[in-house]
């Protein structure tokens, strides 16, 4: 990730819908962060970075298929944090799936992007031609 001040993420944390605000603060989220840690004996750095890595991502900075990469860069096993990144989703990012959602289908697109159909294309795209079926089979 890149380095963000503490008045950048703040502010970015204003605009997050109210169910991933919810997320982050939960005390279910730093239950199973702290279960997540005690199971896998992680170092303090290594749950540091988990808690970061879970932030990241419900404040859409970190998208939810790199999660798992990110663990495994600050030297966690892969199976660990193929494991750990199971349970994360099913316990964090499932509930407010639908937030992440829409807050990375915003944040996938492109700016200043420019759609290349021409008004013609689109307006043969939203219309089916009208014609009349000129074969017709009986049936018995």
């Amino acid at each position: 990730m890149l380095k963000y001040s503490k008045e950048q993420i703040l502010q970015l944390y204003k605009t997050l819908p109210d169910e991933l605000k919810e997320a982050i603060n939960a005390e279910q989220t730093t239950d199973i962060i702290e279960e997540t840690s005690n199971k896998y004996n992680l170092s303090d750095a290594q749950t540091t970075a988990l808690v970061n890595s879970i932030s990241e991502v419900l404040m859409g900075l970190l998208p939810p298929d790199e999660f798992q990469a990110k663990l495994e860069s600050v030297g966690m096993e892969s199976n660990d944090a193929k494991n750990m990144r199971l349970s994360i989703n099913r316990f964090v990012f499932y509930p407010v799936r639908q937030a992440l959602d829409a807050l990375y289908k915003t944040q996938i697109s492109v700016p200043g992007a420019v759609d290349q159909t021409s008004p013609e294309q689109k307006s043969r795209e939203r219309e089916a031609p009208k014609k009349q079926d000129t074969y017709r089979e009986t049936f018995d």
